[in-house]
């Protein structure tokens, strides 16, 4: 069988405020860990339907699942998410994750289509 085209969606630029967690593991270890559970404050720059590239202030490991929230007209949206790529500008102590989204609510997923396709237009 002939393999598909990949489709690329594009990126929509944006300016939207994050939160990212990590994921508490369903294991049960690491419990004293997920109880003190941190969340970075991060700033959305380019999003589309399956992946958002964020702008940290610190670094955050790979191989983790992290929960991604924000919020877009009104809704509170909050993806597992998994990092795909990263990008350092040491001058400037930036990381530029790119994270792709596991999992989230068709709800959330409708939002962020209608919004993203909404501003495409405008773009």
């Amino acid at each position: 069988p002939a393999r598909g085209k990949e489709v690329r969606l594009p990126y929509l630029d944006v300016m939207i405020p994050c939160q990212i967690s990590v994921e508490a593991q369903a294991t049960g270890e690491d419990e004293e860990e997920s109880a003190g559970e941190t969340s970075i404050a991060g700033m959305m720059y380019r999003i589309n339907e399956n992946e958002a590239v964020v702008r940290l202030g610190a670094k955050i490991d790979y191989g983790k699942d992290y929960a991604l929230a924000f919020t877009i007209d009104d809704f509170n949206i909050k993806f597992t998410s998994r990092i795909l790529a990263e990008k350092s500008v040491q001058d400037q102590n930036a990381f530029f994750v790119t994270f792709r989204f596991l999992d989230g609510t068709d709800v959330a997923r409708n939002v962020l289509k209608r919004y993203i396709a909404e501003h495409l237009v405008d773009a």
